[in-house]
């Protein structure tokens, strides 16, 4: 994938998630990848790490492989090292050929399992999401003997990031318009008519979990143009924290 094609990937992505279904998002980011990665399963998923250290898929979007490959994951999740290596570090990327790195005697139900649904090479990359026992990810299969090249890797572990802040930032929009639509006309103009587009566009990715960096980015601003505004958004609602703005837009 060249640089042009990416950035019209980017901004494909980036419309679809202000204006499609959530349907139509993720089908748009699942093309895309598949374009400039190559990939024939694909589980786009969120969950949390138990007590035990096994992972917990709480959603998914699933693509390619039959949706019993997600049940069935619970039977392996304890001693699956590819996903302990992941929740280690979410966003350096596993690249994973299965016929070594399932070796081992006592891994030999997670090999089964992975070769009942037709998995020969593994490509995770993730990130935390608000605390370091949430996680989200997105995992690639391919069924063949052609391992995920050093440029999959570098393609995935820049645009799976990206991909999931762009998501919080659709989720927050959406459950704004939710609110817009839900609220009586007095309340809703007390709670935003004091903030500009941009201050609530930033507001809302703020309450949604990302930091100065990931707003300047999804938004193309500064970080400093990013501080300014949450401290006009602060003085203009009165709030002093993250967790008291997101009260008070949500509340």
């Amino acid at each position: 994938m060249n640089e042009r094609e990416l950035k019209n990937m980017i901004i494909n992505i980036l419309e679809s998630a202000q204006y499609g279904t959530l349907q139509e998002f993720q089908a748009i980011v699942a093309n895309g990848i598949q374009r400039g990665v190559g990939f024939d399963g694909l589980v786009w998923g969120a969950g949390r790490q138990l007590t035990s250290g096994a992972i917990d898929i709480e959603l998914a979007y699933l693509e390619g492989r039959d949706k019993s490959l997600l049940s069935d994951y619970q039977q392996i999740a304890e001693i699956d090292p590819t996903s302990q290596k992941f929740m280690a570090n979410p966003q350096l990327p596993q690249n994973i050929t299965v016929a070594c790195a399932y070796q081992k005697p006592s891994l030999t139900i997670a090999r089964d399992y992975l070769n009942h649904y037709d998995i020969s090479q593994i490509l995770l990359c993730g990130l935390n999401q608000n605390n370091q026992h949430t996680f989200r990810w997105m995992t690639f299969y391919r069924g063949d003997d052609l391992p995920f090249n050093e440029n999959d890797v570098d393609l995935v572990a820049f645009l799976v990031p990206l991909i999931h802040r762009i998501e919080q930032l659709r989720h927050c929009t959406t459950e704004m318009q939710k609110m817009a639509h839900q609220a009586d006309p007095a309340e809703k103009y007390e709670r935003f008519s004091t903030l500009t587009q941009k201050e609530s566009e930033v507001a809302f990715s703020y309450i949604g979990g990302n930091n100065y960096k990931d707003i300047a980015r999804m938004l193309g601003m500064a970080p400093n143009t990013v501080r300014r505004h949450l401290w006009s958004i602060y003085q203009k609602l009165e709030v002093h924290s993250r967790s008291t703005l997101r009260m008070r837009l949500l509340g």
